[in-house]
């Protein structure tokens, strides 16, 4: 999608090859993939609260439960904005406490910056700000399959409340949060996460 007024630093196909080279690297490691959802990866640990898979480990990954200083990979992707804000700002903390010196955090989440701007240009139709950016910014709300127009006619919808965002970033903010926390960033950039204005973040735990 043609997101008018935002200019992304990568394409969507640099951060899916970047996503198959992350999936890759947890061989012999402990990795963890929290809030995974249906994306199960081989070699690592998948963590998700709902989704039913033999393959999850069904725990909160905001603080799945592992000791400080064991984990090598962490990688979340587009599952921290369902959490409030308050528990999204303890996973910083948390995760930076499990990663080990030298350890990665990769993560993956909704600009904020770029979906307001879309939200706000007058060269976006009103169609496309309250059928899908607002949701950009704010969640689903009901079941995602459920597409944008029908939402508009049907009465029986019911309220997902894992489909809820409650907290948002900027790159300015993941800045912020990885100095407070011993993480360096590597990586940061902006790109059109499948039609969502997103962040990709790669950032290393410090001694």
């Amino acid at each position: 999608m043609n997101h008018p007024g935002v200019t992304y630093d990568r394409p969507i196909a640099e951060y899916e090859q970047t996503q198959r080279e992350i999936e890759k690297s947890a061989s012999g490691k402990l990795a963890l993939n929290l809030g995974c959802g249906p994306m199960i990866w081989e070699n690592w640990v998948n963590v998700d609260a709902y989704a039913k898979h033999p393959g999850i480990l069904k725990a909160d990954f905001v603080s799945p439960g592992f000791a400080p200083g064991t984990v090598d990979i962490i990688y979340s992707s587009h599952s921290l904005e369902h959490v409030p804000i308050h528990r999204g700002l303890w996973a910083f903390e948390n995760w930076a406490e499990l990663l080990k010196p030298g350890g990665i955090l990769h993560l993956a989440v909704p600009d904020m910056e770029n979906i307001c701007k879309c939200l706000i240009s007058p060269d976006v139709s009103e169609d496309l700000k309250w059928n899908w950016y607002v949701f950009a910014l704010y969640g689903y709300q009901i079941a995602p399959e459920i597409r944008p127009h029908v939402r508009n006619v049907r009465k029986d919808l019911v309220t997902d409340p894992g489909q809820f965002h409650y907290v948002t970033f900027t790159k300015r903010r993941l800045e912020d949060l990885c100095r407070q926390h011993r993480l360096e960033i590597a990586e940061l950039y902006s790109y059109d996460g499948y039609d969502t204005p997103s962040l990709y973040m790669k950032a290393i735990k410090q001694p």
